[in-house]
């Protein structure tokens, strides 16, 4: 019990604001995870065969801070795709590994990937957001190489 009288009273207002600056700072982001923060999106997309309109692929990744760690929960719609899958964030130098937990589907047995694989790495540079894929693939084989995919859209 904290009490404030004239000889401990300005002990006691120390406690307070040291517990009350603790919980603020553990209650926010890390200044490496905080620009991570939010939703991101891509899109591919491609005529279909009989070039009536287009075929597309949208990928949607929300990083978000659970406890003191960063994760990802990335959703994959489209044509001949569906997705869902919850990965672990790991800080590297420049950017983030996105790194696979658990598919977030009702049927967990269906998975090209297996705990511990590094999808892809998103990486900071002075044009934007680097893709540098990994165990992930995008559908078009032209967007394999690195690039400026991924956008923040919040």
């Amino acid at each position: 019990m904290v009490t404030i009288d004239s000889e401990n009273g300005m002990i006691s207002k120390w406690i307070i604001f040291i517990v009350v600056c603790f919980a603020t700072l553990y209650g926010m982001a890390s200044p490496e995870i905080n620009p991570w923060l939010g939703k991101w999106e891509y899109a591919e997309f491609w005529p279909n065969i009989d070039r009536s309109g287009v075929e597309i692929v949208e990928y949607k990744l929300t990083l978000k801070q659970e406890d003191s760690k960063l994760v990802a929960d990335l959703d994959m719609d489209g044509y001949m795709t569906l997705r869902r899958i919850r990965a672990d964030c790991v800080l590297v130098r420049k950017g983030i590994n996105v790194v696979f937990d658990e598919s977030r589907q009702d049927d967990k047995n269906w998975s090209n990937f297996v705990k511990g694989d590094v999808l892809f790495r998103l990486e900071r540079n002075h044009k934007g957001i680097l893709t540098y894929w990994k165990k992930l693939r995008p559908t078009l084989p032209k967007n394999e190489k690195v690039g400026i995919y991924f956008k923040k859209k919040s």
